[in-house]
Formats: structure tokens, C-alpha cells, sequence
């Protein structure tokens, strides 16, 4: 005997089946945002990087700068092999003097100042975006990994139902403990 649906049945059924149809969009539209967000965010994480990058390079070219020479003799005058021994010194030859560009230690300490804070400031911006990043759920398998404790992996082990869930279980429990062990030893295990 078959059970035939009276109408409000059917009403009722096609009502439940299109408000499933509406939560399974608007999770699926969630989803979407969700991932467009974690896009954006590691995009201006990238751009972020390569201003930290330049940045980095720039300060660099510009400490050199304010680095004393390792020796006092320019290229030219430096001994060789097979060079003459003199016993007098010859007179140093005049040049006509150069503009140099020498900076003063006031400038010099500006500048570092001014590296530092941009430095800094990367370092607040790449923080902020890792916050962010973190807070949108978007987490690494370690961070997740990182996050669970041992109470709830032993807890987990025990619902297991299958043989294979109880193995991984096992294998996380033990590398936990593994990673507790070295940092209370001090010493390397894996």
C-alpha cells in the first residue's frame, strides 16, 4: 500500500525542499565571499612583501654608503707582486678634489631612523593582515593542528568509529606529545 499525499502534505514538502534549495545558495554564496576575502587578503599580504622587499633593498644600498672602506689605499696604489720595493715614499700625486657626497652622522642616524619605522610598520601591517587572516577562519592544517589540545584528540580517538580514523587520531596524539617532548628536552626528535 502506497501512502498518498494529501495536498498541505505536498505544500509543506515543496515549501521544506525550497527553503534547502535558498540555504544551500546562500552557503554557497557565503562561501564565495569567504574565499574572495582570503584572496584579497593574501594579495595585499604579496604586495605588502615586495614594498618590504624594496624597502629592504633601498636601506641597504643607502647603509653601504655609510660603511668606512676596509682599507685606506684606493685600488691603485695598493702593493703587487712584482711591484719595486722604494726605500723613500714617493709624494702622494694632487687630485683635484671631488664634491663628495659624505653625509653627515646626523643625516645618517635620520636615515636609520626612518628605515626602522618603515620597517616597523610592514611588520604591524603583515601582523594585522596574519590577525585578520586568522580571525576569517582562514587557518593552516598546522594553526589547526596547533589550536587542538590533547584532551580533545584522545576524545576524538575515542568516538572514532573506523579502524583508519583511530590510526590517524593515534598519529596526531603521538606527534603532539613528540613536539611537547622536544620542547622540554631541548633536543631534536624527528
Amino acid at each position: 500500500m502506497s501512502h498518498k499525499l494529501t495536498k498541505e502534505e505536498k505544500i509543506a514538502l515543496k515549501a521544506k525542499v525550497k527553503e534547502a534549495k535558498k540555504e544551500d545558495k546562500k552557503q554557497k554564496k557565503d562561501a564565495r565571499k569567504l574565499q574572495k576575502i582570503q584572496k584579497k587578503s593574501t594579495r595585499k599580504l604579496r604586495r605588502i612583501e615586495k614594498k618590504f622587499e624594496k624597502v629592504q633593498i633601498k636601506s641597504d644600498t643607502k647603509a653601504k654608503k655609510y660603511v668606512p672602506p676596509e682599507t685606506e689605499l684606493p685600488d691603485k696604489l695598493k702593493p703587487r707582486v712584482g711591484d719595486p720595493v722604494l726605500l723613500a715614499e714617493p709624494k702622494p700625486e694632487e687630485k683635484p678634489k671631488k664634491k663628495s657626497k659624505k653625509i653627515s652622522e646626523k643625516e645618517a642616524k635620520h636615515e636609520r631612523e626612518r628605515s626602522e619605522r618603515r620597517e616597523q610598520k610592514l611588520r604591524e601591517e603583515r601582523e594585522k593582515l596574519e590577525r585578520k587572516r586568522i580571525a576569517a577562519g582562514d587557518l593552516t592544517m598546522y594553526e589547526r593542528f596547533d589550536r587542538v589540545r590533547f584532551e580533545e584528540l584522545e576524545q576524538q580517538f575515542m568516538k572514532a568509529s573506523t579502524r583508519d580514523e583511530r590510526a590517524f587520531y593515534r598519529t596526531l596524539l603521538n606527534l603532539k606529545l613528540q613536539i611537547e617532548q622536544e620542547k622540554v628536552i631541548g633536543e631534536v626528535l624527528l
